[in-house]
């Protein structure tokens, strides 16, 4: 359902699974004497939160999906074709940092190994140029 920002399949989808038929009936699973869970509540707990641990896994990538625009497919595409297969390839490896950052944080800094990569294949160049004693290229 896009308008209430939900999927059709969700990451974790089977994560509900675990905890659809489990009941707690009050008082029940504490120890009268010491006050302590019986083994059975500390389980049903210890399934609850494994359970809140994959809501908040899908929650995080919910956010950086719909944060960095990752549903705009055809824009993304058109985007992407521009780019040359060294470009393609660095910005691949940057994809893991685009979860600790916000959009134009990881845009300002994809943007910048870029300018870095550029700069890096000029001074090659030069080098090169320099090795082949070229000093202008007027000749």
């Amino acid at each position: 359902m896009p308008g209430r920002l939900e999927f059709e399949t969700e990451f974790a989808n089977d994560a509900e699974e675990a905890v659809q038929h489990m009941s707690f009936e009050p008082g029940d699973g504490l120890d009268p004497d010491t006050g302590d869970m019986d083994e059975e509540t500390t389980l049903k707990m210890t399934v609850f939160d494994i359970y809140n641990s994959r809501l908040t896994a899908r929650t995080e990538r919910k956010r950086v999906i719909f944060e960095h625009g990752l549903l705009e497919y055809k824009k993304n595409q058109l985007i992407e074709k521009k780019r040359t297969k060294e470009e393609k390839d660095l910005l691949h490896k940057s994809k893991p940092f685009a979860r600790m950052m916000n959009h134009e944080d990881f845009e300002a800094f994809n943007k910048d190994l870029l300018l870095e990569h550029n700069l890096r294949i000029a001074i090659g160049q030069l080098q090169e140029w320099k090795q082949m004693s070229i000093t202008d290229l007027k000749h």
